[in-house]
């Protein structure tokens, strides 16, 4: 005997959209369509490394490689760069005079003395000398934009300096302030107006693969490409399964992101409270620290000016920072840190304007989080963490607890 099927029983409105998401959705066939285009880059997985960015960069702004762009996209580049900086550049460089520049005797040198991209131009009208370092994922280390300046007056002391800062987001430099900020979707422009004025001069072959590293920028890097307009679309129209599939979506950041939150509250007897977290930067404070005054802006609700952060994003590192407070608050403790240079290893650098990083541990490279599953490295996470707990933290407690006894009452 069949059983009645109970039809005025609601039907739970997460399968209702569930359904309505795998029926009503022909832009699924764009996006396998579109991905399904074959694009070398992603084959072999040069979408995120900054060594291939920059070689492909280098190659562009050659006017005497093979791509058949001429100088239009050496031309395009600096002048967006020196125009978008002139507040900072001044009038080092004619974004007039460039464009009358024929950049016959133009070099463009790779990893000279480490400098990611150097670019020297000896014309006589006006010549000049820009670097670039490039940073997809990382930040600068080891003071190593200042040592670049000193490599720079030292090589080329009689004619202007260009600095440039090349990030994905425009993101400036945390311990240099002499550098121009340039991001990627500049560079994406200057490519879309090189090969619109090259159309007679350029190759198909380097056409395409012009629009193949362009493709995987805006896919990757800046955003904005077909595949992103057709995931935005499908999303408007169908948030909530989305939300649901995304929700329980096996996620290694968001469970990094748990155990540290988690490592966070279980040590509150330790002195460690949270302030405020994402998937990327988890924050954190010690009770002897919080007694510090709250006037940093920009940075976290609490207005801490000095904040533990996780960094989680294809790698795992925890910073001291001296966030964008009020000046005597960030000199005070700068000082407190240069005290000890040895275990604040960061505090000799050049102060930036917002964010200083005076101390950092490295607890997972990127290597070991590529292609990792949350059991492979929770363990390591976790030792690390041990580790931090019992030798870093109450050294550093005992430093700030020594100064700011004698200090507070002043502050």
């Amino acid at each position: 005997m069949s059983q009645k099927v109970d039809q005025t029983q609601p039907v739970d409105p997460d399968i209702l959209a569930l359904e309505q998401f795998l029926l009503d959705n022909p832009e699924l066939d764009e996006i396998e369509a579109e991905l399904s285009v074959f694009n070398p880059f992603e084959t072999l997985s040069l979408t995120h490394v900054e060594i291939r960015h920059s070689n492909v960069l280098a190659w562009l702004l050659d006017p005497r490689e093979n791509h058949g762009l001429g100088s239009f996209f050496l031309k395009r580049f600096i002048q967006q760069a020196v125009s978008n900086n002139r507040e900072l550049l001044g009038p080092i460089i004619s974004v007039i005079e460039l464009d009358l520049l024929d950049f016959g005797d133009v070099e463009v040198r790779r990893e000279w003395n480490r400098i990611d991209l150097t670019i020297i131009c000896r014309d006589e009208r006006m010549p000049f000398v820009v670097a670039i370092e490039n940073k997809i994922h990382s930040d600068e280390h080891s003071n190593q934009l200042a040592r670049y300046r000193e490599i720079l007056d030292r090589a080329f002391p009689d004619i202007p300096h260009v600095r440039l800062f090349l990030t994905p987001d425009g993101r400036p430099p945390k311990n240099d302030d002499n550098w121009a900020v340039v991001d990627y979707g500049s560079v994406d422009e200057c490519i879309q107006i090189a090969l619109k004025r090259s159309r007679g001069t350029i190759g198909e072959d380097a056409r395409r693969f012009i629009q193949q590293y362009q493709s995987i920028l805006r896919r990757y890097i800046v955003g904005g490409d077909r595949i992103e307009e057709l995931c935005r679309r499908i999303y408007a129209q169908h948030p909530r399964a989305l939300d649901l599939i995304f929700e329980y979506k096996p996620d290694l950041m968001s469970e990094v992101r748990d155990m540290l939150v988690s490592w966070v509250g279980n040590h509150k007897t330790e002195g460690l409270e949270l302030d405020s977290d994402s998937k990327s930067y988890i924050r954190f404070t010690l009770g002897d620290l919080d007694s510090l005054p709250r006037s940093a802006e920009g940075w976290t609700k609490s207005k801490r000016v000095l904040l533990f952060e996780f960094e989680n994003y294809n790698r795992l590192v925890l910073r001291l920072i001296i966030g964008p407070g009020e000046a005597p608050h960030r000199k005070a403790l700068h000082d407190l840190f240069m005290k000890d240079k040895g275990f604040f290893g960061h505090a000799d650098r050049t102060v930036g304007k917002k964010w200083h990083t005076v101390w950092q541990k490295n607890i997972l490279s990127k290597k070991d989080m590529d292609a990792a599953t949350f059991d492979d490295i929770s363990g390591k996470i976790e030792s690390r963490l041990d580790e931090i707990l019992s030798k870093d933290i109450p050294r550093i407690t005992s430093h700030f607890k020594d100064y700011w006894t004698g200090t507070k009452g002043s502050s």
